[in-house]
């Protein structure tokens, strides 16, 4: 039961956590190049807060685009501390590798058969 309660709460930490930081603070410059319209970011204001939302347009003032609720953002660009983009397929990744240690290594280590006698 313990393996199967630490197994699952790192599957849930290894999911919310993969993430590439696309834009590093302090340097906003890099929006233009980093970031492409119709990819989903996460952007961390100056103020702390976050948004995450499908970038449909980027100008030279504003960052505009559309969360999964249709909810509409407009970002000042000078108010962008920090992009992330998700990494999914390294996530999936993980959480399969983990899911796979968390079955194998019990019986590995009990020198017994996946799944028990």
């Amino acid at each position: 039961m313990k393996s199967k309660f630490t197994g699952s709460l790192l599957s849930l930490l290894i999911l919310g956590s993969c993430a590439t930081k696309v834009v590093k603070p302090g340097e906003p410059e890099q929006i233009d190049s980093k970031v492409r319209v119709g990819n989903t970011y996460t952007f961390k204001k100056l103020d702390g807060s976050r948004a995450k939302f499908k970038v449909s347009k980027v100008d030279a003032t504003t960052i505009t685009g559309t969360d999964l609720d249709l909810k509409s953002y407009n970002l000042q660009r000078n108010q962008v501390a920090s992009v992330n983009k998700s990494n999914t397929l390294g996530t999936v990744l993980i959480a399969a590798g983990v899911a796979a240690a968390v079955i194998t290594i019990p019986a590995y280590s009990k020198n017994e058969p996946v799944g028990g006698r």
